[in-house]
């Protein structure tokens, strides 16, 4: 298995930080799945359960010109070829060659070294990336590919699992203030003396949504979102903590209240 390496900037990427979740954590997992040769070839029910997107097709077509289809569920990343193999075809990479045999036999490679791209035509790698992520994918430094201990390949993957629950839990930050839901990924997430599996995979069932509502009601501070709040009750919350309680409200005017309310912001 290839040793892979996320760029520590995907986060601030302008592209990335716009996208939804579920395009995030695909994201996530193609690149980290594919193959030497920026190839995956998805199971879907496997990938919806490792992954808990619902609507997989919809969320692939949202990657744009960021993966290739090749046929049905197999598919190509140029991106990965880019830092994988440094001046590809011209790279040193010992597994390029192997790699370009994969993707002759996908018709992804024509004899200039040219790849497919999703218009069907051939371009080089830098062309055919002008418009992608920068540094998703790759080592990012043009290093050769690397075997990992089983052990190593282990502890890789609970930490691709650990991102992907990060997220998922952050899309309730609208619902519940940043520390208590902190203080839950902190939890669920402790590793156990193996370090092979974090507390909330050893459930015998989980539900996000139930757990954090359940979490939510045994929490003292926690104050349930409401539709509309008066100024005074925004200042008392920020007081006690809540700091960003001002970005989730919006100044209205309520019929039949005399005091100008605070709504709810909807979530766009």
């Amino acid at each position: 298995m290839a040793k892979r390496f996320i760029d520590t900037g995907i986060f601030d990427d302008e592209w990335f930080m716009e996208v939804g979740s579920d395009v995030k954590i695909l994201w996530i997992y193609f690149i980290t799945k594919c193959d030497h040769a920026g190839i995956l070839k998805i199971n879907k029910t496997l990938c919806q359960v490792q992954t808990g997107i619902k609507d997989l097709d919809k969320i692939i077509k949202q990657l744009g010109n960021r993966i290739v289809t090749v046929s049905d569920r197999i598919y190509f990343i140029p991106k990965f070829i880019e830092f994988q193999y440094p001046d590809f075809p011209k790279s040193n990479v010992k597994q390029q060659a192997s790699a370009i045999e994969i993707l002759k036999k996908y018709n992804l490679i024509n004899n200039e070294g040219f790849i497919k791209n999703e218009f069907n035509s051939y371009v080089s790698v830098k062309q055919e990336l002008s418009n992608s992520y920068g540094n998703g994918n790759g080592n990012g430094n043009g290093t050769d590919i690397k075997k990992e201990s089983l052990k190593d390949q282990k502890l890789h993957l609970l930490e691709q699992r650990k991102s992907v629950f990060s997220i998922r839990v952050s899309e309730f930050r609208d619902h519940y203030p940043a520390e208590m839901l902190i203080k839950f990924f902190d939890y669920w997430s402790e590793m156990n003396k193996s370090s092979t599996q974090m507390r909330w995979e050893m459930e015998r069932t989980w539900e996000l949504s139930k757990r954090l509502a359940t979490w939510a009601s045994r929490e003292k501070n926690f104050v349930k979102l409401t539709e509309f709040v008066t100024h005074k009750e925004l200042v008392r919350r920020f007081n006690e903590g809540e700091s960003d309680i001002w970005d989730k409200y919006e100044k209205v005017a309520v019929e039949g209240k005399t005091i100008p309310m605070w709504k709810l912001k909807q979530k766009i």
